[in-house]
């Protein structure tokens, strides 16, 4: 019953509260550049269920009306999600800044993208129409279209960064094959030749998360 009611209140507040939630006046502005604030709208919604997730076990106690504004431990659940939906909007931009370097980003503003999300989904309709295979859904939302062209943009950064921004050799991967052996592979007795190929996709992976890392932690960003 405790978990039926929760769910009901995370499902309320989430259709009741909304623009409370995503709260985008100000300008956000990433190392003196000003960014669209339609980015960082796209993000408090990829974030909001999973905040009101964080308060769940408060919720029988709050008042739904203004759940947004109101202070747990100091912090609102507006505030924790802006400042998450902007952290996370931090890393996405440094790593848009190195596909555009490479090459691979084809987006100069965040308009460019959205332009051609309703050209790209008129093409995916007209290739089903025609029975042709499509990879990904027919129609994109914003966020999917966002997701999609940049995950696979990203697929291709990390091949081009392999070997030059992220070092690779046999040594670094047995070294990572050791530390892999305490926690991924700690219930199988694997040798380094059997798994040598997920040793390196967990390595290129970890190094490039740090790599971001770096480079998000070298860069601010706030809504002013």
């Amino acid at each position: 019953m405790k978990a039926f009611l929760r769910a009901f209140l995370i499902c309320f507040i989430t259709v009741s509260a909304v623009k409370g939630a995503v709260d985008t006046l100000g300008v956000v502005v990433m190392d003196g550049q000003i960014l669209d604030n339609r980015e960082l709208e796209r993000e408090i919604k990829r974030y909001r269920s999973s905040v009101l997730k964080d308060y769940a076990y408060q919720l029988q106690t709050i008042s739904v009306a203004d759940f947004w504004d109101t202070e747990y431990e100091g912090v609102t659940p507006k505030k924790k999600l802006e400042d998450k939906a902007l952290q996370a909007l931090k890393r996405l931009k440094v790593q848009e800044k190195m596909l555009k370097q490479k090459g691979l980003w084809p987006y100069e503003t965040y308009q460019d993208l959205l332009t051609e999300r309703p050209v790209n989904n008129e093409r995916r309709k007209m290739a089903v129409q025609k029975s042709e295979i499509i990879y990904g859904p027919v129609e994109f939302t914003e966020q999917s279209f966002f997701d999609y062209q940049f995950s696979n943009a990203v697929i291709k950064l990390k091949q081009l960064m392999e070997g030059k921004e992220i070092p690779i050799s046999k040594a670094l991967l047995v070294a990572h094959f050791e530390k892999m052996k305490k926690d991924v592979f700690i219930a199988q007795a694997y040798t380094f030749q059997q798994v040598e190929k997920r040793v390196k996709t967990h390595y290129l992976e970890q190094s490039y998360e740090r790599f971001v890392d770096s480079l998000s932690q070298q860069s601010e960003i706030n809504k002013q």
